[in-house]
């Protein structure tokens, strides 16, 4: 089995798992409480400051419980490589357009990535993807 086939099969697996992880920014796979919530509230107010107090309730409230991840935590959790999207982005090597992407390819936009687990279809929430890349050169 190759790097890639782990990547893919992981990033799968979580897909198919994807009511026990929640995405919520600045998290790294760790359980969702009341208390954590609230610390990445107030590490990352330039994010979480776009929400309304109604917005930010509700996504506690689907999120409390779950295993939290932001879009590098992700690609932490399926790659073992740790740093934020961009700093990902700029290891690369190897880049080329969504269109030509396939499965097994880190998705990519400023601010957010992901992984095309085939046919375009991200274990993520749903971004508009401008670049994507080779996951394996990653490895």
């Amino acid at each position: 089995m190759t790097d890639s086939y782990m990547i893919l099969r992981k990033a799968f697996k979580m897909y198919v798992n994807r009511f026990r992880y929640a995405y919520f920014y600045g998290a790294k796979g760790e359980i969702l409480t009341e208390k954590r919530m609230n610390e990445l509230i107030a590490l990352y107010p330039e994010y979480y400051s776009r929400f309304s107090q109604q917005a930010l309730e509700e996504a506690k409230r689907y999120s409390k419980g779950k295993i939290g991840l932001d879009c590098s935590g992700f690609l932490t959790e399926i790659t073992g490589l740790y740093g934020s999207s961009a700093m990902l982005y700029d290891e690369t090597v190897d880049k080329t357009s969504v269109q030509n992407g396939k499965a097994g390819y880190m998705l990519y936009k400023p601010g957010h990535c992901g992984v095309d687990i085939g046919q375009k279809r991200l274990p993520m929430p749903p971004a508009i993807m401008t670049r994507c890349l080779d996951i394996r050169v990653l490895i």
